[in-house]
């Protein structure tokens, strides 16, 4: 048996527990900013969207005339919608489609 192997010392439990402290605390402090940065995201997409709300009302009315009635205003959160979805669901194909093409090389 080599003489290096007689040499080896055993990590005492005092040193194994703080080792396990210093992982755990390193991976809640990751995941404390994961979702710090998600909120800050959110909160970015939030702000986004009010101003693009402003200004395609503003587009809204001056095509289609003033957001008086609740039928307009219902009108207007139809086509917003519709515009969201339809946005969302060919970014989601294009993703999809890179996704795929990654996953092959």
């Amino acid at each position: 048996m080599p003489d290096n192997l007689h040499n080896f010392e055993k990590p005492s439990m005092h040193r194994t527990e703080e080792f396990i402290d210093e992982i755990a605390f390193k991976k809640v402090k990751t995941e404390f900013m994961e979702h710090i940065m998600t909120l800050l995201i959110a909160s970015m997409g939030l702000i986004t969207v009010f101003a693009w709300d402003e200004t395609l009302k503003s587009f809204f009315e001056k095509v289609f005339g003033p957001l008086q009635s609740l039928k307009d205003k219902f009108l207007y959160s139809i086509l917003i919608t519709f515009i969201a979805v339809t946005t969302s669901f060919i970014l989601g194909k294009i993703y999809l489609k890179k996704r795929k093409k990654g996953l092959r090389k």
